[in-house]
């Protein structure tokens, strides 16, 4: 039975006599990673369509009352959503 030569795999080993440093790469993920940054698009969209219409709208276009806290609530929401989409990207 032949020798088999191992595989490189992904871990990168160095010794320089004193410190021993081992570095494994990240596994790239291109289709979650084009999927969140088409998520991104969406999410600013909504974002900056909601929170103009909130601080900015016209009288006659804002949210009546007891919407306005519910938009506010989802807003919040939406924009910890989007930093952790953001924080994922990066």
């Amino acid at each position: 039975m032949g020798l088999v030569e191992p595989g490189t795999g992904r871990a990168l080993i160095e010794h320089d006599g004193v410190d021993l440093r081992i570095t494994i790469r990240a596994k790239r993920q291109l289709l979650g990673t084009a999927f969140l940054g088409l998520w991104m698009i969406g999410w600013a969209f909504g974002e900056i369509s909601v929170g103009h219409q909130l601080f900015f709208g016209m009288p006659e276009n804002r949210f009546p009352a007891p919407a306005s806290l519910a938009v506010v609530a989802w807003l919040a929401l939406w924009t910890l959503g989007g930093a952790w989409c953001l924080a994922t990207l990066l």
